[in-house]
């Protein structure tokens, strides 16, 4: 098995979650890792959250910076498309593999 391969996941699931807004604003992130706040499914589930459940201009809102984009669609959409990269680079990988048993 290979080292990388099982961990990566994990190591994937722990930066996108610390880099969600969730536990402290983007302004406060250093300049080098707030780019991958892009890149982070927790970031727009946890925005899609708080737009729909607190509207877009509350003050929970405001205060973890999580405006962009402002709207619940807009936010799954973005996570439809991180799920479908996600899914074609798992095919690519999986079909790199040969097969042990």
């Amino acid at each position: 098995m290979d080292f990388p391969l099982v961990h990566a996941p994990n190591c994937y699931q722990t930066i996108s979650m610390g880099l969600s807004g969730g536990f402290a604003p983007f302004s406060a992130m250093p300049q080098a890792v707030r780019w991958l706040q892009w890149i982070s499914p927790f970031k727009y589930s946890l925005q899609a959250l708080a737009v729909g459940h607190f509207g877009k201009d509350s003050p929970f809102a405001a205060a973890l910076e999580l405006d962009t984009p402002g709207s619940v669609s807009s936010n799954a959409a973005v996570l439809y498309l991180i799920f479908g990269l996600f899914s074609v680079a798992s095919v690519v990988i999986l079909k790199g593999k040969r097969e042990v048993r």
